[in-house]
């Protein structure tokens, strides 16, 4: 026997014994002070048991968390009516606006950034599951569907924010799904990133800028405006110009798989998990409504002279197609057209003042924008007349599609021509009046 422990007295033991428990009491106190503080401040929005100001009203932190922030709020909300889509629908389209029609409400904003074709239909029957929804808005987007085609667009469902989820890859009952709910809830409370982000989600609340995701899902754009003062809004749309050129100008760029061999199938996923979308709001008595999103004319432009505008029209043709085989009357709004809004002049380079009032670069459209959408859609007729004046949403069906594209083609042509010839004039009701400037 060690002679340490010969001569350790009873009086030495117990001192010993009583320093285990403090400390093991004092790691109980310390872990549960830091679920408390993350329970109460809840930066990823896991609970969302309250807002309070100037400690947790806005979450920049759930921006980045967005797949499992939105997975859980949209079923806190219980919404008759889901919003779908991409981050351009996250940023461009109020859940809370006025134009919505009394009956539809509340509405929850499901976008998701970087989702794709695939998160509209998971995080729609998530929604769903158990609970009746009584309309749907789905905001599509051509890069969505423009892509490498040798290359598969099938989701992995063992990810993490598929199996969050109440229903699996198949729209079965997700049985698996208490794993995710363990783990979301021990990342968000119980971890040393989570309290540093609760500090950092308290410390934000000053910033008129900040980050968030507000309670019927829509994320705000505020965070663009810094940005914008820093390097001003034309830097900023050449950016992400050169972003959707790359993706314009991919290896086996198209909508469809063209390709000679039989053995694979002509339709991509993308076209899968909308056929699956229009076909579960038939089964389910949902109404649906579908949009194309109001790209910046410099976009537009980027696609034409990509050579990529006949797979443009050949992707709204197809979309119109697919919508026709429903069981139900499917309303198809295209705003991806040449109009006074989507010809908003871009600031010049050396400006760093003036903000767009319609987008925050040639890819995503501001709130405002998103605001005359809904009035081309849901408005009333005074409504409706202003937004068609700025923003000339089309309803297409079979017997008007192919004039509307051949309009869209003598537009986007004439515009190339200005350009070519540095006429960058624009309409009136887009002149610089229209934008912000800093203060």
């Amino acid at each position: 026997m060690d002679e340490s422990e010969i001569n350790e007295s009873p009086r030495d033991r117990a001192d010993s014994a009583t320093f285990m428990g403090w400390s093991m009491a004092t790691c109980i106190v310390a872990i549960l002070l830091v679920a408390g503080i993350n329970g109460v401040v809840d930066p990823y929005l896991r609970f969302e048991w309250f807002r309070i100001e100037r400690v947790n009203a806005y979450r920049p932190k759930a921006v980045g968390q967005v797949r499992m922030a939105k997975a859980y709020q949209i079923r806190r909300v219980e919404p008759r009516t889901v919003v779908l889509g991409n981050s351009r629908v996250d940023l461009g389209i109020d859940p809370q606006s006025k134009t919505w029609p009394a009956n539809v409400s509340p509405v929850y904003n499901a976008g998701q950034p970087g989702g794709g074709m695939w998160a509209n239909l998971y995080y729609l029957r998530h929604a769903a599951y158990g609970r009746k929804i009584d309309h749907v808005v789905l905001g599509v987007d051509f890069f969505d569907f423009f892509r490498d085609q040798s290359k598969s667009s099938e989701i992995d469902s063992s990810r993490n924010d598929v199996r969050r989820l109440l229903t699996d890859a198949e729209g079965r009952s997700n049985q698996q799904r208490w794993k995710s709910l363990v783990s979301d809830t021990v990342r968000s409370i119980a971890s040393i990133s989570a309290m540093c982000d609760s500090a950092l989600t308290v410390a934000s609340q000053s910033d008129p800028n900040v980050a968030d995701i507000g309670t019927r899902g829509l994320t705000s754009g505020e965070p663009f405006r810094p940005i914008i003062w820093r390097q001003g809004q034309r830097s900023l749309v050449d950016e992400k110009n050169a972003d959707y050129r790359r993706k314009l100008q991919v290896k086996n760029g198209d909508i469809f798989d063209r390709s000679n061999d039989r053995t694979k199938d002509r339709e991509s996923a993308d076209w899968d998990y909308l056929d699956e979308l229009i076909g579960f709001c038939d089964e389910n008595e949902i109404r649906l409504t579908v949009f194309l999103h109001p790209y910046h004319a410099e976009l537009l432009q980027l696609i034409d002279q990509s050579d990529r505008w006949r797979f443009f029209d050949d992707w709204k043709r197809e979309l119109v197609v697919r919508c026709e085989r429903s069981n139900q009357a499917i309303d198809v709004w295209d705003f991806a057209c040449v109009t006074p809004v989507t010809s908003e002049p871009i600031p010049q380079p050396e400006d760093r003042d003036t903000i767009m009032r319609w987008y925050w670069e040639s890819g995503h459209y501001r709130r405002e924008a998103g605001e005359l959408i809904l009035a081309c859609m849901f408005g009333d007729a005074a409504d409706r007349d202003r937004a068609e004046s700025l923003i000339s949403g089309k309803k297409l069906d079979p017997q008007v599609i192919e004039k509307h594209l051949s309009q869209q083609r003598t537009l986007i042509s004439q515009r190339r021509n200005e350009t070519d010839a540095g006429d960058h004039s624009v309409p009136v009701s887009t002149n610089l009046s229209s934008t912000e400037t800093a203060e």
